[in-house]
């Protein structure tokens, strides 16, 4: 009888907070059923989070202890902080093997997302920009930013001596590692992301409204939301398309500069903002616009909000920076508008405006092609098969 593969799941924390944690958590319920020991480990929350911390050793001997009696062949780590980064790596057993999940640009850029002035950076680790300079903590910031370099590059070090496999959950994150990471392209492969939909999942398409459109996420800079404001005001205000409106899902430090822009142009009565709300409210929201906007200016890898609006029904206008080409056919199952250009943003949000059937064709184009490339079945083969190869090298 063959033994089977003991595999640990490593993530920042275990509650599902961002795309690392909800995916992390759907891998192990898709996979558990396969392996006699599967198992997850990481911190029950997100508090707490330093990334500028290399070490840390209750995280250290935590790990330690988990792993006691543990039949663990393959750390398989998902998203970690600098909390536990350097701690979870010393804290493992020698001679397993590694694999290290690429949800984002983390492991490239200080910043996480790559960019600089809109467009991707040529730096990527030693520009100016990377440190938030504040007058009052001037000093403190330039610390704070060499420390958290030096630990950038020990990090990297690590990756490049120690892990065995890296999984991009995208062709084009793939593409960036294999050619700025240093990391021989023989240790990284590109196995997009699955998408859950459930067997009693129902959208409701016809309940779509052509006059509402939708934003959801935290409110930050960079995330662009002030583009769409602006979108929404060129349609009020130079096509006299009135009855237009926006709502606006998320909380973040940006939520009062927006809602005074939002007065300053006199669109209170175009756009909402309705704050955090929960899961099924969320789906509603989903169902009821025509269409949900991502303006983000910085590198988006696999966004979750973009997954949930086509899971409810709902296609995507995305600015044309990070975008999944492997899943995007731009005018045919997605809408891409020129980053930072509200007048092109517009221009989209307007075919959506004229006829709702775009809308749910649209729709319908990424739904069958989900089906078809990115099932659940398909990935966990393709996870197993990786699974059982570096364990045989």
């Amino acid at each position: 009888m063959k033994k089977k593969i003991g595999v640990l799941l490593i993530n920042d924390c275990l509650e599902p907070h961002w795309w690392a944690e909800i995916f992390t958590r759907e891998i192990f319920e898709l996979v558990k059923r396969k392996y006699n020991t599967f198992l997850r480990w990481g911190k029950k929350n997100q508090s707490n989070v330093n990334r500028a911390a290399f070490f840390n050793l209750k995280y250290f001997f935590r790990l330690r202890k988990f792993l006691r009696n543990k039949n663990i062949d393959i750390y398989h780590i998902n998203s970690f902080s600098g909390n536990l980064s350097a701690s979870i790596f010393f804290a493992m057993t020698r001679k397993k093997k590694i694999i290290v999940h690429v949800h984002d640009f983390g492991r490239l850029c200080p910043k996480r997302w790559i960019t600089y002035d809109y467009k991707v950076c040529p730096w990527w680790l030693f520009h100016s920009n990377c440190i938030r300079i504040i007058d009052r903590w001037f000093l403190l910031n330039i610390i704070y930013d060499i420390f958290k370099r030096v630990k950038f590059m020990l990090d990297r070090t690590i990756m490049k001596l120690y892990w065995d496999l890296f999984i991009c959950n995208s062709h084009e994150i793939a593409k960036y590692f294999i050619k700025y990471s240093g990391v021989s392209p023989k240790k990284i492969i590109a196995l997009p992301n699955f998408i859950t939909i459930p067997d009693n999942h129902i959208i409701q398409v016809q309940n779509k409204n052509s006059k509402v459109f939708l934003f959801v996420w935290r409110l930050i800079p960079e995330k662009w939301v002030d583009i769409v404001i602006h979108a929404i005001h060129h349609l009020v205000n130079t096509m006299g398309i009135n009855d237009i409106r926006l709502n606006i899902i998320g909380d973040g430090p940006q939520k009062m500069k927006l809602k005074n822009l939002v007065k300053t142009l006199q669109l209170e009565n175009n756009i909402i903002f309705l704050g955090e709300i929960g899961q099924k409210k969320l789906a509603y929201f989903y169902q009821q616009a025509i269409c949900t906007i991502v303006p983000s200016m910085y590198f988006e890898a696999f966004g979750l909000v973009n997954i949930e609006s086509m899971k409810h029904g709902t296609p995507v206008i995305w600015s044309d920076i990070g975008w999944i080409r492997e899943i995007i056919e731009n005018g045919k199952n997605w809408f891409v508008f020129k980053l930072g250009d509200h007048t092109d943003l517009a221009k989209k949000m307007l075919i959506f405006y004229n006829n709702k059937k775009i809308s749910i064709k649209m729709w319908k184009c990424w739904f069958d092609k989900v089906l078809r490339e990115y099932s659940q079945v398909k990935y966990r083969n393709n996870l197993l098969k990786i699974y059982k190869d570096i364990v045989a090298t």
